[in-house]
């Protein structure tokens, strides 16, 4: 199968549809030309990917609406003749807008588990491949009942590939048709192949591969939505075994030259603008503890010539419900409550949006008013790290570990 000239396409796709496309274009023992159907494909924005990424292949894009699909026309009316040609538009509901064996792949994104398990017992009629997104959030029993439902028909689950969405973490599911029976989990409540990567990943050191971070967020976003029972020990089990490869540190040896370097981000000679009078750190680590002994509720103190103010405040929405609007936490007096004149700004959550639902919009207008110097904050783990914004310095100091030692917010 060829790649469209110079391997670009012009029609640009989600990043959480990527792994979608990369799938469906796996090659197949015996066919030259994949045939793929895009099911509830909208505005058929992965059929022209793939038309244009691959010269050969040919995709069926269908959906229950005639808006989106009319919409898809025009945009495949845009493209070169032999791409256009390649494409083909078809209105109904899932499978039953199919005909048996017209295609070889068929890709669903976007589509609830629940539904898609319903395809599921038909599903080898129409191809030999599948490749399901279901929408994002999407509860662990709902993907357990999916795989389940997989291996029930003869399905094999080749991979699962994680991918980033706003409202969570997506899991494409890429299975075949078994050729012969296969083993699986009794309880499939986790993606085999991520875990097995992910756990090779970390024994060799490299802590810091994307994939890792979003299925640790994963396992968190299962958690936040599964209540007391077997199903949360297996996950809570599953992410103390990660946090027992991960590596830790020992953040005593580390908190003063982090925050050094925090406060001086912009700065190229980070040594000299650190002795500045009065905007010096005189005192040592175990002193900044002794001094901020407790949690800091809304409220600010002074340590070492340097204003810090601190907040348990936590956008969104989880079963916890700590520190969030709907537990009774007052969202807009937290955020009112942080004064003027800060060097560092703590908070649980992060300012803007995005983030997977865990930033605060409101937060983020604040720190545009009072300008604190460095902004320090977790819980949104994939986004761990340190960057610059407006002049403000924005510490990611999240971990996700659930059983570190110390922790920095």
């Amino acid at each position: 199968m060829g790649d469209a000239p110079g391997g670009v396409c012009a029609t640009e796709l989600p990043l959480r549809l990527m792994p979608v496309a990369d799938a469906a274009l796996r090659p197949m023992p015996g066919r030259e030309a994949l045939r793929v159907a895009d099911v509830g494909c909208y505005k058929a924005l992965l059929a022209l990917h793939l038309v244009q990424r691959d010269a050969s292949v040919w995709v069926l894009a269908t959906d229950l609406a005639s808006g989106p699909l009319e919409v898809g026309r025009m945009l495949a009316r845009a493209l070169p003749t032999d791409q256009c040609r390649r494409i083909d538009f078809r209105q109904g509901d899932g499978l039953s807008a199919l005909d048996p064996g017209e295609v070889d792949v068929v890709c669903a994104a976007g589509i609830a588990a629940g539904k898609l398990s319903t395809w599921i017992p038909c599903a080898a009629q129409f191809a030999q491949r599948l490749v399901l997104q279901p929408s994002v959030p999407t509860s662990p029993e709902a993907m357990m009942e999916l795989r389940c439902r997989m291996a029930d028909f003869g399905w094999a689950l080749q991979d699962e590939l994680l991918s980033i969405e706003k409202g969570g973490i997506c899991l494409t599911l890429v299975a075949e048709v078994a050729t012969s029976s296969f083993l699986r989990e009794a309880m499939p409540l986790l993606p085999t192949a991520p875990r097995s990567r992910i756990r090779h990943t970390l024994q060799t050191g490299t802590e810091d591969d994307p994939e890792v971070e979003a299925f640790v967020e994963l396992l968190q976003e299962y958690l936040e939505r599964t209540g007391p029972g077997t199903l949360r020990k297996v996950l809570q089990e599953e992410l103390d075994s990660l946090n027992a490869l991960r590596h830790e540190h020992d953040m005593d040896d580390h908190w003063g030259e982090f925050v050094k370097k925090s406060l001086d981000f912009e700065s190229q000679d980070v040594g000299q603008s650190w002795q500045t009078p009065g905007r010096g750190f005189a005192g040592s680590p175990c002193r900044w503890r002794e001094a901020a002994a407790g949690p800091l509720h809304d409220e600010s103190i002074e340590l070492d010539s340097l204003k810090i103010h601190g907040s348990p405040l936590s956008a969104g929405s989880s079963p916890n419900g700590a520190f969030q609007s709907q537990s009774g936490y007052d969202e807009a007096k937290a955020v009112s409550a942080v004064p003027e004149g800060l060097d560092i700004l703590v908070t649980h959550g992060p300012a803007g949006e995005g983030a997977l639902g865990r930033a605060s919009e409101r937060l983020q207008v604040r720190i545009d008013e009072v300008r604190p110097r460095v902004h320090i904050f977790g819980h949104y783990h994939l986004g761990h790290g340190v960057a610059c914004k407006d002049g403000v310095v924005q510490v990611n100091a999240s971990r996700a570990q659930a059983r570190a030692s110390r922790c920095l917010v």
